[in-house]
């Protein structure tokens, strides 16, 4: 038997016996009535509890896949933009200027290894700074 199987009928066998002895307890309220009123304390325990289980187990799911895309986005904000925004920002420009040669039919080749360099001194400079 899976553990939290088992967790979970001693939880609920637990909380079952407490709340029938409780009753119990009150003069007068289960008289000559135990077994009926055993069952309907455990069915309505068994019910309540996997209702419970079944709205968080849906709350834990919706909530993992959030977690994951932001992860992921997060993981994709780290890897283009990193620690420098300004950088990010340079290289999305060469980028657009490059594309904008292109378009012109010009040969492109030659700016973005200037616009990288120039942008990494740059963000070396800053850091040093």
């Amino acid at each position: 038997m899976p553990e939290n199987t088992l967790k979970f009928a001693v939880g609920v066998m637990l909380t079952t016996f407490g709340i029938f002895w409780s009753a119990e307890r009150c003069r007068g309220a289960l008289a000559g009535r135990r077994r009926i009123a055993r069952r309907r304390v455990l069915a309505f325990v068994v019910a309540l509890s996997f209702a419970s289980v079944t709205m968080l187990s849906a709350q834990a799911a919706s909530r993992s896949h959030e977690a994951r895309l932001r992860a992921f986005g997060r993981f994709w904000w780290d890897f283009v933009v990193g620690d420098d925004w300004r950088a990010a920002a340079g290289i999305v420009i060469a980028i657009g200027l490059t594309a904008g040669l292109v378009a012109e039919a010009s040969d492109a080749w030659w700016l973005m290894p200037i616009a990288v360099a120039a942008i990494l001194w740059l963000s070396l400079r800053r850091a040093r700074d």
